[in-house]
């Protein structure tokens, strides 16, 4: 089963879209099982704590041993218009029989991802122009395995918007799952222990010319174990051709002290000193360093130089300081799909889309029209709309979804800032630098590829983790051009 989505019989119908009752399973998504739960549905779960929320019911299903859980969308204005997000579960305890959104009717789109359903992931999105009939969000029938919980799901509403397009606050309980950052350096780390110096929460950014950029420099000690951190020295270094400085700012923590030096600023170099920094725990900002950005595009790699690290009692912890740069890029803002230009592509850009295929008015008509024409067929339409929601979910769409609106130039050459051993269990952070005459590190699409995944694998951000002992080759390519190291795993 992978991902499934209703939008069939689309038709215009005067302000409104005309959608066919017969739902449309796309991506192989397959009815194995009849649904059809009995009375009750005890017990209800409730996830968040603002006005729009989700409710989770359980029913017996047809079959025996079977359970029927439906997840609801709690709406007491009626004023959701568009959502989107993600059921999880622990998928050791429950075996998946079907997945199935609600017939659309009227003007509603739904669209389900279940291709995560092997990590304990369903996604899901729907929109509506003119509020939804159903309060149901998905269906699932489930086989519980041995010893599985009554009710063995979490919810989250990722991106909540009214009919209009304004974004809806969703707040949720505390401890919700993927509160992390999803490529920070401490991520379901297995290796030794280790602190984490980073930027931001991201591993690439991008930048308007001209732009203030204000970086953090964060220090993580949630894999440090029994480290106690109590100094830290490090330097920050960048080009000075995309980025000129303008100031660094110590964070405003009681009993720390934090010292900075620009003198080499002009270089691109500038240092600081942390001291008193105990007791450290989780994810700190100890200090934010300031620029502008270039007028032309351009990109860099800001990176960190750890120093020196101690506890209270002088123990150097340098060699257990991981630091992972950032790469940033100097472009015109926007990315297509971005409807709305709020930086992201989302669910309520697809709403967006679909409003101003029928007529209806937008939040920012000149952001739907310079950037709501995925498909690259010099219209915005419906199928622009479709393809956004897909995206929304993770499932296929159109090639130019959420890439820059701006054409870089080609990458003419690359180089990989990289480590050559690993520990089992332990990752790292690669890093490409692309170049098209001028550095365009950040800009440039990379690809990341392992040749031996039973050794060592890589995801979309380049962070490498070891596996088993052996060795691997990872790669990074760019437009045709490529740079690869030999990383062995002990």
């Amino acid at each position: 089963m992978s991902g499934c989505m209703s939008w069939s019989g689309i038709a215009r119908t005067g302000a409104f879209l005309s959608v066919a009752a017969a739902s449309v399973l796309v991506g192989g998504c397959r009815d194995l099982s009849p649904i059809a739960p009995g009375d009750g549905g005890q017990p209800t779960r409730v996830y968040g704590a603002g006005a729009v929320r989700l409710s989770l019911s359980r029913a017996p299903g047809a079959e025996p041993g079977t359970f029927v859980y439906t997840l609801r969308l709690i709406d007491p204005g009626s004023r959701v218009g568009a959502y989107q997000g993600r059921l999880s579960f622990a998928a050791a305890d429950i075996a998946v029989r079907s997945v199935l959104a609600p017939e659309d009717a009227g003007d509603e789109f739904h669209v389900i991802n279940a291709e995560g359903m092997d990590r304990g992931v369903i996604r899901f999105a729907a929109l509506s122009l003119d509020g939804f009939a159903d309060d149901r969000v998905l269906t699932v029938l489930v086989l519980p395995r041995t010893g599985a919980p009554a009710m063995p799901f979490s919810a989250t509403l990722d991106v909540v918007s009214d009919r209009g397009g304004v974004p809806l606050t969703v707040r949720e309980p505390a401890g919700s799952f993927a509160a992390r950052p999803q490529f920070s350096l401490t991520s379901g780390w297995a290796g030794p222990p280790f602190i984490a110096l980073e930027f931001d929460t991201v591993p690439a950014r991008r930048v308007a010319p001209r732009a203030s950029v204000a970086i953090p420099t964060i220090v993580n000690v949630d894999s440090a174990n029994s480290f106690q951190l109590d100094s830290l020295q490090s330097r920050i270094t960048w080009n000075v051709q995309q980025l000129t400085f303008d100031s660094i700012k110590a964070a405003s923590v009681p009993a720390w002290r934090i010292t900075s030096d620009a003198s080499q600023a002009g270089s691109g170099i500038v240092s600081f000193v942390a001291a008193d920094l105990s007791p450290l725990a989780g994810s700190n900002v100890i200090v934010t360093a300031y620029f502008t950005a270039a007028p032309d595009t351009s990109g860099t790699m800001v990176s960190l130089e750890p120093l020196a690290a101690a506890d209270a009692q002088g123990t150097s912890f340098l060699a257990s300081v991981r630091p992972r740069a950032l790469a940033l890029c100097v472009a015109p803002p926007g990315d297509w799909g971005d409807a709305n230009g709020d930086g992201v592509v989302n669910i309520i850009d697809a709403q967006q889309v679909a409003r101003y295929s029928v007529g209806l008015s937008v939040l920012d008509t000149t952001a739907v029209q310079i950037r709501g024409d995925v498909t690259a067929d010099l219209a915005v339409n419906i199928i622009d709309a479709q393809q956004v929601a897909r995206y929304s979910v993770g499932l296929s769409a159109s090639p130019r979804t959420a890439t820059p609106t701006y054409s870089f130039p080609p990458t003419t050459s690359i180089t990989l800032v990289s480590s050559q051993t690993l520990a089992v269990g332990a990752s790292a952070q690669f890093v490409a630098r692309t170049f098209a005459g001028t550095e365009t590190t950040g800009c440039a699409s990379v690809t990341w590829t392992s040749s031996n995944r039973a050794v060592a694998v890589v995801n979309e951000a380049g962070l490498v983790s070891g596996i088993a002992s052996g060795s691997a080759t990872i790669t990074a390519a760019s437009n045709g051009v490529s740079v690869a190291v030999l990383v062995t795993v002990s």
